[in-house]
């Protein structure tokens, strides 16, 4: 097959003898061997360790997203299957909060690319692969019905009820998209306290000291989804421990296989069960000292979000969210925020519905308007409650 240069120097030397066309030929030869050296670098750079490391040690938050999204732009395209499959797999955890809309679905059109050739991929709404977990979003019933309002001894608090716009509510292959200005206001609701914020619905017990000043969550992945990789959800409980960390507590992960007494701390066991839940994705039981996820109602989200088309980055926001409330109860924080972006927050409580700064109405393009870790009122919560 003559190349695109071979042609083209063939056209303006067409009467010329072997020696110009032994040139074209050199000349084809070297531009063929600098776009395969080329991509061979390309390809060699694509390193799920150095996108971590750029990620991870990028502090600014615009910063990070820029570089991110021009390496995708470097290395993407000749990404090996398996590294683009590692930075799919870690995207939110590695990115946080310079996680956008733009780079998840590049991510994923990247992926897809690896995985299926042209012309070869499934049916999203049946075969859509979905990689991570999901709590909090299909609870049923009443969001009050675990509460348990006013009984201050109450050993079970319940997860956050269905989250205001559920995965049904968006069509097939949509993707919720916030304005920017709606994406700046969740941003600053997240990382600023003002005076007058810290209002709960009162639906639970006072707040409280944190069950202890050091814990220890011992998560045992027996259970789990089959879609649900230990990694992905020992990834997602660090990061949600570590976030109260703030409140000046000390909060560990650990896995039950290599729990010893010598980690120090409470422990506080992690589990998957559907009988301790009772229709939540996800409860916390501070007599028995447990926090219980539900594989069943984990497994209905996975398959409506993978029959919406959804990027994996909300079944993995949902499942960060639901670790960090119920986290947040360990810490001292029973009842729930009338915040609507808080992660001990409830949407609606007797037909009243949560506040958004500014008198704002919340922002129905999100696919969860919560915040997937603790906000500066949750902490300032906390603060107070233990007295720090």
């Amino acid at each position: 097959m003559v190349t695109t240069e071979e042609e083209a120097l063939q056209r303006h030397l067409p009467q010329q003898g072997f020696a110009w066309r032994l040139f074209a030929a050199v000349i084809t030869w070297g531009l063929l061997s600098f776009a395969t050296a080329q991509n061979k670098d390309n390809a060699s750079a694509c390193s799920a360790n150095d996108f971590k490391t750029l990620a991870l040690t990028t502090h600014d938050e615009q910063l990070r997203e820029k570089l991110v999204t021009d390496w995708l732009a470097k290395y993407g395209l000749n990404c090996p299957s398996d590294q683009m499959s590692a930075i799919r797999n870690n995207l939110p955890s590695w990115l946080g909060t310079a996680m956008t809309n733009k780079i998840s679905q590049t991510v994923e059109s990247l992926s897809a690319d690896k995985k299926y050739p042209a012309g070869t991929a499934p049916n999203a709404t049946a075969n859509t692969p979905v990689l991570r977990p999901d709590p909090e979003v299909l609870s049923t019933g009443n969001p009050m019905r675990n509460s348990n309002a006013g009984n201050s001894s109450s050993p079970t608090l319940p997860v956050i009820p269905p989250p205001f716009n559920t995965p049904s509510s968006f069509a097939p292959g949509a993707v919720p998209n916030p304005t920017p200005k709606e994406y700046a206001l969740r941003q600053s609701e997240i990382a600023q306290c003002l005076p007058g914020e810290l209002a709960t619905w009162g639906d639970g017990p006072r707040d409280t000291q944190m069950l202890s000043p050091k814990m220890v969550f011992v998560y045992e992945h027996q259970g789990a989804p089959s879609i649900v990789s230990e990694d992905s959800m020992m990834a997602v409980l660090q990061e949600s421990a570590a976030s109260w960390d703030a409140c000046g507590g000390s909060n560990k992960v650990v896995l039950a296989r290599e729990f010893s007494p010598a980690n120090g701390g409470m422990k506080i066991t992690v589990q998957w069960n559907d009988k301790d839940t009772t229709g939540a994705i996800g409860v916390a039981n501070i007599t028995k000292k447990a926090l219980s996820f539900s594989p069943e109602i984990v497994q209905r989200v996975i398959q409506i979000n993978a029959g919406k088309n959804l990027p994996v980055k909300y079944l993995i926001d949902t499942l960060q969210m639901t670790a960090s409330h119920e986290i947040g109860h360990f810490q001292g924080l029973s009842a729930h925020s009338k915040r609507c972006v808080d992660v001990l927050s409830y949407y609606t409580v007797g037909g009243q519905r949560c506040s958004v700064r500014d008198n704002s109405v919340v922002p129905t393009k999100f696919y969860e308007y919560r915040s997937t870790l603790p906000t500066a009122c949750d902490i300032d919560r906390c603060l107070i409650a233990n007295k720090k």
